[in-house]
């Protein structure tokens, strides 16, 4: 993603940030599809929703599945929202 000169995060502002989801176990989407495409990320958040939760472990096939340490929720300016559940999240800039 292309961060802003004004991102309040200087390691990151005007810098193109690439995050890469490692070991993904699962991933849940809500995109509004008029805007699906270029978009502005508003917030990388710790957690994903309760409902997103209670999904993973109503599937059967999660019995035996050691549950990641990463769970994080991706908030776009569309309001569209990205649920992760993955083992590591690497971070690169340019």
């Amino acid at each position: 993603m292309q961060c802003p000169d004004d991102l309040g995060y200087p390691v990151w502002a005007g810098k193109n940030v690439l995050l890469v989801a490692v070991e993904v176990v699962a991933t849940k989407s809500f995109l509004w599809g008029w805007v699906a495409g270029r978009e502005t990320v508003d917030a990388i958040r710790p957690r994903v929703s309760d409902g997103f939760l209670a999904m993973i472990k109503r599937w059967p096939g999660h019995r035996g599945l050691q549950f990641p340490k990463l769970d994080f929720t991706i908030s776009l300016s569309s309001g569209s929202q990205i649920e992760v559940v993955c083992e590591e999240l690497q971070i690169s800039y340019y």
